[in-house]
């Protein structure tokens, strides 16, 4: 394991300027999600440190592709992902401004079963439509409409696509989308993890120091790939690899590694793919046998703060497999919304004081007493679910309240 630490001196400096703290810009907030509130608190005049913002899911799907009146061949949501990098750069909503945007998976829609080149295409076009727009470093973290085929008709129909990795690296790499990257498994250093390919790029750790009331502590994040290209046939088809993979044994040793040392204060994983799906939504998690076996080592590990991760198209909290380990569904940045939450009657918790289904992502905060907080910013969705591609009637954002989630001790 090795560490990249990032100077925040800066940020913590603007912190104390008069007329600049977090509580001098934001206004009021509506309320936080209730299972927040049920495992936090709210957080009052603490002042943030950092932010990072973390989104997923902002495909358009191919059926409704030639339907898009702003299509720019990148199968992205423009209205929603354009009102996002606008929101992030906004210190109404967000403040300070975030240090990292983890861009969480399901950026294009691809699944071609092809040699990657609809892939390089709808990343190309990507990348020429909105890399200026981005208010902050992004962090590319691919999904399953990334690295995977769609041979049938349902999820049990994707299947790993070898090329598709290869593609991913130079789009990533040229564009600086993975600066953090590199420390990850290989073939060699993690056998056990049966990878196809050099994957030292594609799932990693890296880590930043903050200055809180305790000393200087580290955050150390670690990035998934949950469709990791594999040589283990695929239950399912033997003419193909499995799906929803990740490299098990390396993530835990590398956050063993984190734990054991003293400086590190929180541990965050972000990937694409929940290891427990929502009960309303219909996705495929990470493979079962290994989700149950990270979820439980989790759940031994007393400075592991959270997962984020996205791949439903909702906004959830849900535990980890049986344990108390959380891990939070940050899947609503712009593809078409699960019907059962977008139907919901009565509205479902999840709503919480939106009064409907909505658009947005989230922020963890760091606080200077060395706490992390959660909150997300949303707007509504567009009324006629089919077609969530269209602005709706506003893409005026709102903020909940923050809620205390984890203390780095």
């Amino acid at each position: 394991m090795h560490s990249r630490c990032l100077a925040l001196l800066a940020v913590v400096a603007c912190v104390g300027c008069a007329g600049t703290g977090p509580n001098d810009i934001r206004p009021a907030r509506v309320p936080p999600h209730p299972a927040l509130i049920k495992s936090g608190t709210v957080i009052g005049t603490d002042p943030v440190l950092a932010n990072f913002a973390f989104i997923g899911c902002n495909r358009i799907s191919s059926s409704d592709a030639s339907k898009d009146p702003l299509a720019n061949g990148s199968t992205a949501n423009v209205p929603q992902l354009t009102q996002t990098l606008l929101d992030l750069a906004n210190p109404v909503l967000v403040y300070p401004k975030p240090l990292i945007l983890f861009n969480a998976g399901d950026i294009v829609d691809n699944e071609a079963t092809d040699n990657g080149a609809t892939l390089q295409s709808q990343l190309a076009a990507w990348a020429k439509a909105f890399k200026d727009k981005l208010p902050v470093p992004m962090l590319a973290i691919p999904g399953n409409h990334e690295m995977l085929q769609q041979t049938g008709s349902d999820e049990d129909s994707e299947f790993p696509n070898p090329p598709t990795q290869a593609i991913w690296l130079d789009w990533s790499t040229s564009n600086g989308f993975n600066l953090w990257s590199g420390n990850g498994p290989t073939p060699t250093s993690s056998p056990s993890d049966n990878l196809m390919f050099d994957d030292s790029k594609m799932s990693y750790s890296f880590e930043q120091s903050f200055a809180v009331a305790a000393g200087t502590r580290k955050i150390h994040f670690v990035v998934v790939n949950t469709d990791t290209q594999n040589t283990v046939t695929s239950p399912l088809n033997s003419q193909y690899k499995t799906a929803a993979w990740i490299p098990l044994n390396w993530i835990k040793q590398d956050i063993a590694a984190a734990s054991a040392d003293p400086s590190v204060g929180a541990i965050i994983l972000l990937g694409h793919r929940p290891v427990t799906v929502p009960s309303f939504a219909s996705e495929t998690p990470i493979d079962p046998t290994l989700g149950a076996e990270l979820a439980t080592f989790l759940s031994t590990q007393p400075k592991f703060a959270f997962y984020l991760c996205t791949h439903a198209h909702v906004w959830t909290p849900t535990p980890m497999a049986g344990t108390n380990v959380m891990q939070y569904v940050v899947g609503n940045a712009g593809s078409k919304l699960e019907s059962k939450w977008f139907e919901g009657k009565p509205a479902p918790p999840e709503w919480q004081a939106m009064g409907g289904p909505y658009f947005g992502f989230s922020v963890v905060s760091v606080h200077q007493s060395g706490t992390i907080g959660l909150y997300h910013v949303w707007r509504p969705a567009n009324s006629d679910e089919k077609k969530y591609y269209l602005p709706g009637s506003t893409l005026v954002s709102q903020a909940t309240s923050e809620v205390a989630v984890f203390t780095m001790k």
